[in-house]
């Protein structure tokens, strides 16, 4: 399956992300469904809130990098809670 390139060595699963706002459970139920629907397994990190949103991306996005199981040379996958696919990502992924 497509999403073992985000596998590495010693992992349980791939390594996938979601990132929400921990208020926004209506979007995480709506992308857990569309991610489900494909068989993608994710981690869902809590996202940051900050007046200005593309600087709470940054900070979750500096937050999830800082990881110590993400090492620079490792492929890591990140989705939005707003994530929809027009159709199924397998077969453009593989």
């Amino acid at each position: 399956m497509w999403t073992d390139f985000f596998k590495y060595e010693n992992a349980a699963a791939p390594k996938i992300y979601l990132i929400n706002l921990p208020e926004r459970t209506q979007k995480l139920r709506i992308s857990t469904d569309e991610l489900n629907r494909y068989n993608i397994p994710f981690e869902v990190v809590p996202a940051i809130k900050a007046d200005n949103g593309s600087y709470g991306l940054f900070l979750t996005m500096q937050q999830l990098f800082s990881r110590p199981e993400i090492l620079p040379h490792h492929t890591i996958l990140v989705f939005e809670d707003d994530i929809k696919f027009v159709r199924n990502p397998a077969p453009v992924m593989d």
